[in-house]
Formats: C-alpha cells, structure tokens, sequence
C-alpha cells in the first residue's frame, strides 16, 4: 500500500510502498527508512495546510543570497529547481533569486527526465551565490563560488 512520508532531510513529501524496508525521496535522494505505523499525536500536527505550507517553506535569511541563471539551445527544455519540496520552472533565460539561511542546502536540478542533486553552501550571513545551469545537449551545472 502507498503511503506519504515527509523526507527527514528535505521536508519534501514523497509516496511510499510500505511493504519495503527503506526509500530514497525523489527531491533530495536522502534515505527514508519505514517505520510501523502507530497512533499518532495530532496536537502536533499543524492545524489546516497554511500551517504545514509555513512549516515546509524555504529556510529564510535577511537578504537574497542565492541566483540562478538558466540557458538552453535548445527552446523544448525548461529547467525545474526544487529546494525544500517547492518547485520553480525556469524557461531559457529566466533567473531568479531566493533568500536562504547559512548552512548546506541540497538543490534539485532536472531538465527533462534527468534529475542532479547538488549541495549548495551559504558559508556566512551576507554571502552571496551563483549557480548557472546551462543546457546545450549535455547539461552544465556552474557554482560560484565553487563549492
């Protein structure tokens, strides 16, 4: 039977087959391992989706320390970003810009049917970094400053 699990590392909420012993979340690639289930507490549990959305977000920082650029030759392909379970698709050209806290982050890359994880890391407050993924019949993945 398939079941959700939330990833312990990512928060992302991932389908599960409870009849096997672990997972691996389809965002971040973390190992999930099935635990039985039991009666659950749910006056931890947030109390409507606003409260599990604000729970899951983004880790937040003062200012906009991540950019990501994308580029393409080829116009069918977009570039979908996940980080921390949300996603955001980026045409040929797009750039955006996110706020994250210092620390390691595992960003989710995918262009087509191929998905790359990479550890992205804001080393102090004030830190700025830049990733350009460029797709010209391979895929490209620059961070700078390297990590």
């Amino acid at each position: 039977m398939m079941i959700t699990r939330y990833c312990p590392q990512c928060g992302a909420e991932t389908m599960f087959d409870d009849s096997r012993e672990f997972m691996f979340c389809s965002y971040c690639g973390a190992k999930i391992v099935s635990f039985p289930v039991k009666a659950v507490d749910t006056s931890l549990m947030p109390q409507n989706n606003a409260q599990l959305t604000q729970q899951r977000s983004m880790p937040a920082a003062a200012t906009q320390n991540l950019v990501i650029d994308y580029s393409t030759t080829n116009q069918m392909y977009s570039l979908t970003v996940l980080i921390y379970g949300q996603k955001w698709i980026f045409p040929n050209g797009a750039r955006k810009e996110f706020t994250l806290r210092p620390g390691t982050h595992i960003i989710g890359f995918s262009i087509g049917h191929r998905l790359w994880n990479r550890r992205v890391n804001i080393p102090y407050e004030g830190a700025q970094v830049s990733i350009n993924v460029v797709y010209a019949g391979r895929t490209k993945i620059y961070i700078d400053p390297p990590q």
